[in-house]
């Protein structure tokens, strides 16, 4: 395959195998890429950056990280983007000792696969 879009939400699933990153890579072409998207969870102890864990996976099964692009998470009106006019309504309340804030972002990371996309043939 020349491109595999993969969502890792609200945290990746990695094995000690390295999956499903080494299949993923597997399926590749040399050359193709692989997109992960993922989020940082919202919620009482679990912020967490899965970035870096992300990164090293897709790393390990032989692919080469490319690109980190950050999507906004906004609807849309026109040409603009619209945001909350207070900052009530940008957070959800779990219980009232606990506000937690709305993810306002997902992160694209991009990745290549390795290798002579000729498959070594002039």
């Amino acid at each position: 395959m020349d491109l595999v879009v993969a969502c890792q939400l609200p945290a990746p699933v990695l094995t000690s195998a390295g999956e499903p990153y080494a299949s993923w890579a597997r399926w590749l072409r040399p050359g193709g890429a692989l997109a992960v998207i993922t989020a940082n969870p919202a919620g009482p102890g679990r912020f967490a950056n899965h970035t870096g864990a992300i990164i090293t996976a897709a790393e390990t099964a032989g692919l080469a990280y490319l690109q980190h692009i950050i999507a906004v998470l906004a609807h849309i009106e026109g040409n603009r983007l619209l945001i909350p006019d207070d900052h009530g309504a940008a957070t959800e309340r779990v219980s009232a000792r606990n506000p937690v804030h709305v993810p306002a972002h997902a992160d694209v990371l991009i990745f290549l696969a390795q290798g002579d996309p000729t498959g070594g043939q002039a």
